[in-house]
């Protein structure tokens, strides 16, 4: 590892998130990245915003060993219609 990604999409500005966090980057990390624990921080975090079927999968290193991904699922709940009102009147 430590080559670049062969999935890395090359653009003019690369995505940035930024956020304020209770907590160091380390223990982010190890809350919710790491494979040991991070099942239980993801599903804490998505019950508690009302998300539901909570499934997270192991890391899996790619087979050019370029980069690593996991899988994430769960259950939206929708708090409004999907279509007009008038399609929706008793």
């Amino acid at each position: 590892m430590g080559m670049r990604c062969q999935h890395f999409a090359e653009t003019k500005e690369p995505a940035v998130v930024e956020m304020t966090l209770p907590m160091s980057l380390l223990t982010f990390w190890r809350v919710f990245m790491a494979d040991d624990r991070s099942e239980v921080a993801w599903n804490a975090f998505h019950r508690e915003i009302g998300y539901s079927d909570n499934k997270i999968s192991q890391w899996k290193v790619s087979s050019e060993r370029c980069c690593c991904s996991r899988q994430l699922s769960f259950i939206v709940p929708l708090t409004h219609p999907l279509g007009t009102e008038e399609r929706f009147s008793a």
